[in-house]
């Protein structure tokens, strides 16, 4: 786990709304939990070692699952190359598919589907807020400035 002690500041995101994701929160989510077993996946620079990218992932019969990700945006291939290697990975491990629940921005989503991942369903999202200031209310109630994964989700 200590590979992803930097998550929390170096792959944060400017002006989206998000939850935490540093090792602690990881840990708790994912490693502590006894009733499924995960694997982490990282990207790392190749040129100073830092985390570019990682997915969490469960497997379930035939799909692999991706309970949660993120990328760095001021790495522009990361998102490529994750999803890619995520993909073979997948197919390595006997899975037929890659499955991965995700609300973000218009960019976030034409990389899945640059990656080859369509859109099968959808669901509503349901938050609760302070009253927020005019100024803050845009941004909370524009989806494209959300990170959703599966680890938000309770």
């Amino acid at each position: 786990m200590t590979l992803l002690t930097t998550c929390g500041s170096a792959l944060s995101i400017p002006d989206v709304v998000m939850g935490v994701r540093d090792s602690a929160f990881l840990k708790w989510r994912f490693v502590d939990m006894p009733s499924k077993s995960y694997r982490f996946f990282t990207l790392m620079s190749s040129t100073d070692k830092r985390l570019v990218a990682y997915a969490v992932c469960d497997a379930d019969s035939a799909v692999m699952n991706v309970d949660d990700f993120l990328v760095d945006p001021t790495v522009p291939s990361a998102a490529t190359r994750l999803w890619l290697e995520l993909s073979r990975e997948a197919t390595r491990m006997g899975h037929s598919s890659l499955c991965v629940e995700f609300l973000g921005s218009d960019q976030e989503q034409r990389q899945l589907s640059a990656a080859g991942l369509i859109v099968r369903d959808q669901r509503p999202v349901y938050a609760s807020f302070a009253v927020p200031s005019p100024a803050t209310n845009k941004c909370l109630t524009d989806a494209s400035t959300w990170y959703l994964t599966s680890a938000d989700d309770d």
